[in-house]
């Protein structure tokens, strides 16, 4: 009699904390001065977790990205949209709650300036998109691009909070690792194909 109670009490347990909902709370600030991930963790609003993650660059660093940047926001964007369909596995399963995102910056050119406002509008269009059309959107999303032109710097902040349940989250990464895995072998397979046709057209 004891162990059925006892089975049946984890089970409860267990059931609760598969359909309980998991609350995110994020903040990310980049700039010359501040450069970290705050984490917030909670279940039934009591906080579990929270983590401050500090990542540096040195001056030659944000330097060369500074150079680099309409590079790096088209090879985002690239990202972006060849990664549609696991980005559309996992944020089917959350709802946001709260989305708030501003960068600001300069190039030290008008013209170049310009363009690099375009392309971060452009990115963050994109994110914005997949998100408002794929997930569970609970607010209003604020996103704001301020161009300086005549200032070369770069920063960016963006506060969110998501919520997702737990169960949920443990079926959607092992359904990302198998969409993975299939990914990986479609591409083993194309470059068997491709060498298989190299060592044909070698031998004529």
């Amino acid at each position: 009699m004891l162990w059925v109670v006892l089975i049946s009490f984890l089970t409860i347990i267990l059931l609760s904390l598969l359909i309980a909902k998991i609350n995110l709370q994020l903040h990310l600030a980049y700039s010359d001065k501040d450069q970290y991930l705050y984490m917030e963790f909670f279940i039934f609003n009591l906080k579990l977790y929270k983590k401050k993650m500090l990542f540096r660059l040195t001056s030659e660093g944000n330097s060369m990205e500074l150079n680099n940047f309409p590079i790096k926001l088209n090879e985002w964007k690239e990202i972006l949209q060849s990664s549609s369909k696991l980005l559309s596995i996992i944020l089917s399963n959350i709802s946001i709650k709260k989305l708030k995102w501003k960068t600001a910056g300069g190039m030290g050119e008008a013209c170049v300036t310009g363009t690099v406002t375009g392309l971060v509008w452009s990115l963050k269009g994109i994110i914005l998109g997949q998100l408002v059309e794929k997930s569970n959107m609970r607010c209003e999303p604020s996103i704001y691009v301020e161009p300086y032109f005549q200032q070369t710097f770069f920063q960016t902040e963006l506060t969110c909070m998501i919520s997702f349940r737990i169960g949920k989250a443990i079926h959607v990464f092992f359904k990302g690792l198998r969409l993975i895995s299939q990914d990986k072998n479609k591409n083993n397979y194309r470059k068997r194909r491709i060498l298989k046709w190299k060592n044909i057209l070698f031998r004529a």
